[in-house]
């Protein structure tokens, strides 16, 4: 789900959360700066592809919390958003797994904000409807989203349908105005050959 309502106890100003949110604040987890820790622990032991697992787990996660800046900046294109600074928080502390300078974690973290944008751009329109709906309602849990998202991509769908109906139409009706006009000039060849047959 996704409010927009602030909850200054746990330090934000608007939240987007997935399975298992609340189960993992209410046992103190949740946060970045916890998987940080319990990897750590761990990092000594990390495989090959414990290890490539773990950095696709971090990496999506960065562009997760990247993803609100991102949206923001599609909606509010003309000044640039206010930095979403727990995010920032978090996604430097998971950055933390494995850059291992100030360069590398800016680096990751504006990479993550590109990888962000890209994979919104596509669905600005689910992403302006969302916002329009979000703002008027405050909270929006999984199901709802699902409902608008799906709402949106039908009728882009719909659209998509009508215009391409509408095009074959169109062809349609060019294909009999050339027909219409191929009859005669037909017509008026075998007219004139004719009589060269005859000879």
């Amino acid at each position: 789900g996704m409010t927009v309502n602030p909850n200054p106890v746990r330090g934000y100003e608007g939240l987007c959360w997935g399975v298992g949110h609340t189960e993992a604040f209410a046992e103190g987890r949740g946060d970045a700066s916890n998987s940080k820790s319990h990897c750590s622990a761990d990092a000594q032991r990390w495989r090959g592809s414990q290890l490539a697992d773990v950095f696709a787990s971090v990496y999506n996660q960065c562009i997760e919390l990247m993803a609100g800046r991102a949206a923001e900046a599609m909606l509010l294109s003309d000044r640039d958003p206010e930095p979403p600074a727990d995010d920032l928080r978090q996604a430097r502390e998971l950055a933390l797994l494995f850059c291992k300078s100030e360069e590398a974690i800016e680096t990751f973290i504006a990479h993550c904000d590109v990888a962000a944008r890209d994979l919104l751009l596509p669905y600005g329109d689910v992403v302006i409807v969302l916002s329009t709906v979000l703002r008027i309602r405050r909270t929006l849990d999984g199901v709802d989203i699902d409902r608008i998202i799906w709402d949106v991509e039908a009728r882009k769908a719909l659209a998509a349908e009508h215009r391409r109906r509408a095009d074959w139409r169109k062809a349609e009706v060019e294909a009999e105005r050339f027909r219409a006009q191929c009859v005669p000039i037909a017509a008026a060849a075998s007219s004139q050959s004719a009589p060269d047959r005859v000879r």
